[in-house]
């Protein structure tokens, strides 16, 4: 089946089952400003995990995958959080044609 959805504020074409288009993130969270990086990016990654996204963090960016729009809430929600603790920066790139 082909449709049409908002995903993200974008609509976007795609083939998909009962569970919606499954999209792959590549994202790097850089915090500012903080002596110990390791704690807010594990803290973002945890909750990212929560949400019951599939998280493979590694040495240089993570990859997330999961349902599209329950990934960019995720995200949107965990960088919100992030922001409350202090500065960071999130770079991010989304594939619905990846793995």
């Amino acid at each position: 089946m082909v449709a049409t959805t908002a995903c993200a504020g974008f609509m976007i074409g795609f083939k998909h089952g009962s569970e919606g288009m499954k999209i792959d993130a590549e994202v790097s969270l850089y915090p500012l400003r903080n002596a110990d990086l390791s704690q807010p990016i594990d803290r973002f990654l945890g909750r990212l995990q929560e949400t019951g996204l599939k998280v493979e963090p590694g040495l240089m960016s993570s990859r997330i995958t999961g349902e599209c729009s329950g990934l960019f809430r995720a995200l949107g929600d965990a960088f919100e959080k992030g922001a409350e603790e202090g500065d960071v920066v999130l770079v991010m790139k989304a594939s619905n044609a990846c793995g």
